[in-house]
Order: structure tokens, then C-alpha cells, then sequence
């Protein structure tokens, strides 16, 4: 018969042994013997291996959690007063998991001379085992040893594919006498942490692969979008450009039409007929000029010629242009004064032209009985002169101020507003100063309450006010 029971050694220990009974027939009488084995060691690593299949088993689906589980694991079941696992990360050890751990223990900045080093670089697979570490080369450099009065180690290395090295690692405050079992479980241990470690590698991939695929579908999606406004965009600036060119056209038409019928009562009419047709001539060859210079800048085949340019000079000539249409539509249009050495490094006809495009809106956009303020000033701060033009007209929407200066984009996009344009005058204006080294900008308090468009452009140094020789 074989069976397990608990007997007391000499020295009143309670111990389970294993019992083995034989009966036989000595001298025509039964005969019992029995032998009993001393089993602490095999109830004490049973015990070891269930504690290890409750970890198993209470494992959940992150992988931290459960190297955190086999770590407090490690330090249960060999006894240890503390149990780190750490990776390594450069000349240095990054704790991951701790039981037990000492306040105040940190990794050194450098493991070179302590017991991590040598343990990672052991063959895999080794349990590495040291005692009498206080009388060992480790007391000067390991703060486990130095700081924390560790006695004896038990550890191993974890390796996994990517390269990365981890260890697990047992310290003990007296001097432990390692057994095979000890090493077997520590093997076991860092086992089950390196598949852990693998999942979490696999975890990691996976989630980075769709936290990228997440960017790439939103910039799909929103590349779809912007191709799908675009195409609305451009069906829209199609439809309103080919409004505003009908217009003029039948303009040309009727107007000369009306002459070579020879309906015209006189012949300061007839002048007038043709003087009509020569308006609306000039306003479709804006129109077509607008497209071509987008056409153009988009291209990169745009010149810009820089060159000294006398603002006041500039001013007055975009005043002269711009004079009779303001007073036409009843707004008033005030220049102020600006400093008659003031020399701007630009293409002229460039400048004039955003001005012009400006003061167009202004004057289009502004009621009767507003008014447009245009002034330009050395900004020394940005080493650049700024011109601003400013009116009282009709405003524009917060949501907007941006997105005006965008090609086919424009506050009204309908072909029936009550005010023509192609809608590119700004896209041209804000990449015509930007070609010339400067910014633009707008500015309005809302609908209603008129705008400011702000543009620079780079100040000339042979300016007195600027000093130095070239561009500015």
C-alpha cells in the first residue's frame, strides 16, 4: 500500500511523508514493513506549479498586467524579499514590473558592473544564481546590493525576436541556498514572461498598423472631400465665369449691333453705342485676364520683375483709376498722406494691380454713401511697408475671411449676385504678393461691418527710413 501522511522529526517538526507498506510471511507469521520518504521538497513544488497554474489561468488580455502577475509571482514562490522585471532600454534597465520593491530603488544610468549586465549577457536560457554579493564585486556599483543590502540573486534573461532584452531577477536579504527547483520555476517564470512580451510586440504592431490605417482613412477620406469641393468649386466657377463673360459679350453685341443697324438717332448716341461696347470690352478682357494670370501662377510661369517703386507715386495713380468709379457710386475715397521717400522693392504693375483688385471689391461691396480708406506705412517691426485698404461695406462672415482667397472659392457663389467677378480677384492678389515676398490678410467684425485687407511687401533699403542698399 502507498500513502501519504505527516509525521514529526526529532526535533518536533510536523512533516508529510510519503509511506510505502509491504506484507509478507516471516516464519508462518504476517509481516508488515514499511518505508517512509520525507516529501517536503515535492509537496513544496506541487504547491509551486499549482500557484503557477492559478496564474495562468487568471490571466487576462493585457499583457502588462499579466508580466505584473508572474512578477509578484516569482517573489511568492522563491521566497525573495523583492522581484524586479525590466527591460532593457540602452545602457540602462527600464523597470516594467515590481514586487516587493524597496522605496527609493532605481535603475542606475549605466548597468555596466552590475548584475543585470552579466545576466543578460549569460546564454539563453541560463538561471543565474549568486550569493555573498555584500563581499562582491556587485557592492560597489548594483544599488540593489550598495544601497539595499541584497545578499544573494536569482535570475534570467528574456529574450525576444525584436531584439529587445528583458530580465527577471529575485534579490533575497539573507543568504539563500538556490535548489534546482528554485532555478526550474525561475525558468518557467521568465518563460511565460517572454510569451507575454511577445504578445504585447504583437499587441503594439497590431495597434500602431490600425491607428495608422485610421490616419490613412481619414486622409482619404478627406482628400475624397476636398476632390469632391474642389469639383463643385470649379463646376460653380465655371458656371458664374461663364455668366460674367455672356455678359459683356452680349453687351459688345447689342451695343454694335444697334450701330451697324443704324438705329442710333445721332451721332453723339452712336459714340455712346460704341463707347458701351468698348466698357464691356475692356471688362471681358479683365475676366480672361484674371483666368489667365491663375492659369499662369499655378503654372509657376508668372515673372515677377522687382524694382524701386515710390509708393505715393503708386497711390496716385491707383487714386486716378479709381477716382471717377468711387464717385459714381456715391462713396467716398480718402488716400492718406504717405512719406514721399517711402520705396517699396516690387513689380510695379503687379502692386498696382492688387491695388486695384481691392479698391474693385471695395467700391463693388461698399453702398452708396460709405466710404474706403486706403493707406500705406513703414512697419519696421516686419521690415516690410503695409498697405491697407478699408471700407464700410457689406463685411464678410468670420467663417470666411480665410477661405475667400481661395481659387473658386467666394463669399456669394450663386450666378445670380447682385455683383459680377469672376471671384478670382483675391486668389490673384494674395499669390501675386506672396511672389513678391509678402502676406496678405482680412479682417472683419461680421456681416455688415465692413472689411480691412492688409497686404506687405518688402521695404527698398535705399530708403533713408530703411538704411542699407538692396531689397529689404
Amino acid at each position: 500500500a502507498l500513502f501519504e501522511t505527516a509525521c514529526r522529526t526529532r526535533d518536533r517538526r510536523l512533516i508529510p511523508v510519503e509511506v510505502n507498506t509491504h506484507l509478507f510471511e516471516l516464519d508462518g507469521r504476517p509481516v508488515a514493513l514499511s518505508v517512509a520518504r520525507d516529501i517536503t521538497d515535492r509537496k513544496r513544488w506541487e504547491e509551486r506549479l499549482r500557484r503557477v497554474n492559478e496564474c495562468f489561468l487568471s490571466f487576462g488580455p493585457d499583457p502588462h498586467e499579466n508580466i505584473a502577475s508572474l512578477t509578484n509571482l516569482c517573489g511568492e514562490v522563491v521566497g525573495a524579499d523583492w522581484t524586479i522585471y525590466a527591460r532593457r532600454q540602452g545602457t540602462t534597465m527600464l523597470p516594467v514590473a515590481g514586487w516587493h520593491v524597496p522605496q527609493g530603488l532605481t535603475p542606475p544610468e549605466d548597468i555596466s558592473g552590475c548584475i543585470c549586465e552579466d545576466v543578460i549577457g549569460a546564454a539563453e536560457g541560463r538561471v543565474i544564481a549568486l550569493s555573498d554579493l555584500q563581499e562582491s564585486r556587485y557592492a560597489a556599483r548594483d544599488p540593489n546590493v550598495r544601497d539595499f543590502g541584497a545578499r544573494s540573486y536569482l535570475g534570467r534573461a528574456v529574450r525576444l525576436h525584436d531584439g529587445t532584452d528583458g530580465l527577471v531577477c529575485a534579490f533575497f536579504l539573507h543568504d539563500h541556498a538556490v535548489t534546482e527547483a528554485d532555478e526550474h520555476m525561475m525558468g518557467i517564470i521568465a518563460g511565460a514572461i517572454g510569451v507575454e512580451e511577445e504578445r504585447r510586440l504583437v499587441r503594439d504592431q497590431r495597434e500602431r498598423a490600425l491607428a495608422d490605417l485610421k490616419v490613412l482613412n481619414r486622409d482619404l477620406e478627406r482628400a475624397r472631400r476636398e476632390a469632391e469641393d474642389a469639383n463643385r468649386l470649379k463646376s460653380e466657377f465655371l458656371a458664374n465665369t461663364s455668366h460674367e463673360i455672356r455678359t459683356p459679350l452680349n453687351g459688345i453685341v447689342g451695343y454694335l449691333q444697334l450701330v451697324l443697324n443704324g438705329l442710333t438717332d445721332s451721332p453723339e448716341e452712336e459714340r455712346e453705342f460704341l463707347s458701351g461696347a468698348v466698357d464691356s470690352a475692356r471688362h471681358l478682357l479683365s475676366l480672361i485676364n484674371d483666368v489667365l494670370d491663375v492659369g499662369k501662377i499655378e503654372a509657376g510661369k508668372l515673372r515677377i520683375e522687382p524694382e524701386p517703386v515710390n509708393v505715393a507715386a503708386a497711390l496716385a495713380d491707383v487714386h486716378s483709376l479709381v477716382r471717377v468709379q468711387a464717385d459714381q457710386a456715391g462713396i467716398a475715397l480718402v488716400f492718406r498722406p504717405v512719406h514721399e521717400g517711402l520705396t517699396a522693392w516690387c513689380d510695379p504693375e503687379r502692386l498696382k494691380q492688387v491695388l486695384l483688385n481691392l479698391l474693385g471689391n471695395a467700391v463693388k461691396f461698399t453702398p452708396a454713401g460709405g466710404s474706403i480708406t486706403v493707406s500705406a506705412a513703414m512697419r519696421d517691426d516686419e521690415g516690410a511697408i503695409a498697405f491697407e485698404v478699408t471700407d464700410t461695406g457689406i463685411g464678410i462672415p468670420g467663417d470666411k475671411l480665410e477661405a475667400i482667397f481661395e481659387k473658386f472659392v467666394q463669399a456669394d457663389g450663386s450666378t445670380t449676385r447682385a455683383r459680377g467677378g469672376s471671384g478670382l480677384g483675391l486668389t490673384i492678389s494674395r499669390r501675386l504678393v506672396e511672389l513678391m515676398d509678402g502676406t496678405m490678410t482680412a479682417h472683419s467684425a461680421g456681416e455688415g461691418a465692413g472689411s480691412t485687407f492688409r497686404f506687405t511687401v518688402p521695404v527698398y533699403r535705399d530708403d533713408p527710413r530703411a538704411g542699407g542698399r538692396g531689397p529689404g
